[in-house]
């Protein structure tokens, strides 16, 4: 499982469209040091390529393969939208999880959340939960 702590969470999102989310995921990575200022055309133009929502409530937002440069450290920040957020047309998010990878970490995590895509009650749990702490004891099991 993803090594994570409470710095990798944050609980109770509020924005209100997928670009105000992709744009909070990029200041993340700017702030944590993963990406450089082009962080945010980049994610935009993965969408456009193919959404990233991978189900159950979850988005997975990362940098295509192509444009792995602008990663300059790996990381992965996990963001809850308690309401949920519109993801694209058919679907809503109450977990995104933006990855950083430098090569094909992005792989790995989506191995290491598996377990959620197949488990609607944890992802009900970890979608509500308002505890940091608590969040990480759920995702651990």
């Amino acid at each position: 499982m993803l090594e994570l702590t409470t710095n990798d969470i944050t609980l109770g999102c509020q924005e209100q469209s997928k670009s105000e989310v992709l744009s909070r995921v990029c200041q993340v990575f700017q702030t944590k040091g993963f990406t450089s200022s082009k962080c945010l055309e980049q994610l935009e133009a993965r969408e456009k390529q193919i959404s990233t929502y991978l189900g159950n409530g979850i988005a997975l937002p990362h940098i295509s393969d192509h444009q792995r440069n602008i990663v300059q450290h790996s990381g992965v920040h996990i963001f809850q939208f308690p309401h949920g957020i519109r993801w694209d047309k058919f679907h809503i998010a109450f977990l995104v999880i933006a990855v950083a990878a430098q090569e094909q970490e992005h792989l790995t995590i989506l191995k290491d959340i598996a377990s959620l895509l197949s488990n609607e009650l944890v992802t009900r749990a970890l979608s509500s939960v308002s505890n940091k702490d608590d969040f990480l004891k759920i995702l651990k099991g």
